[in-house]
């Protein structure tokens, strides 16, 4: 029996939240950016990966989990910012983006 486009959204939505949840517990965050985008562009929470999404007709579901812990607060020339004291930053972002693709 074929499954209902609900339950391939909630099994989409669970399998974006269990690899998003191993991903955030195994991958640092401190890895070097390799290319820059051009100033005034701003992806949000996604970027390129928004293409990976099914191509046929239907729904399709993409969650992102991220975590960011930061210690530090530095200026345009990298140097620690005196103002903030032992500064800590702790940021959580859950984004789950819907698309459906017309036939």
């Amino acid at each position: 029996m074929a499954a209902t486009w609900q339950v391939r959204a909630l099994l989409g939505v669970l399998g974006g939240l269990a690899a998003g949840a191993a991903l955030a517990q195994s991958a640092p965050q401190g890895v070097p950016q390799s290319a820059s985008l051009t100033n005034g562009v701003n992806t949000g929470g996604t970027s390129f990966l928004d293409g990976f999404t099914s191509t046929t007709p239907g729904l399709a579901v993409i969650t992102y989990l991220r975590h960011n812990a930061l210690d530090a607060i530095k200026d345009a020339r990298g140097n620690d910012v005196p103002v903030f004291d032992n500064p800590r930053i702790d940021s959580t972002v859950l984004l789950t983006q819907f698309a459906y693709v017309t036939p």
